[in-house]
């Protein structure tokens, strides 16, 4: 995974709880059969829309901050941030791109 030697999984409340545009992150279109469309896929199924909540654990946030900040064209970033609030975002300081 790329996260930063200091992250510690253990650190951190697993699964993270974060709060979602839920109306956002259903209208987000999942034709094609690429990775990100994929992913939202997989949101959509996991979120609580009447508590616009979603469970996400190291590898689902690990695989957001991927698609936001590692891939550089697409729009995914502004998508995904459209999505979720800063439950998400905080984990940037210990997440790289090794791509």
């Amino acid at each position: 995974m790329p996260w930063t030697d200091d992250f510690d999984e253990d650190d951190f409340e697993w699964p993270v709880i974060a709060d979602v545009d839920v109306d956002e992150l259903m209208s987000t279109s999942t034709v094609g059969d690429g990775g990100f469309q994929s992913l939202i896929a997989s949101l959509q199924d996991w979120v609580d829309e009447d508590e616009g909540t979603i469970e996400l654990d190291e590898d689902d946030v690990e695989r957001i901050l991927r698609y936001a900040y590692c891939y550089g064209n697409g729009g995914w970033e502004d998508q995904l941030m459209a999505i979720f609030d800063s439950d998400v975002w905080d984990f940037g300081e210990w997440h790289y791109c090794d791509n």
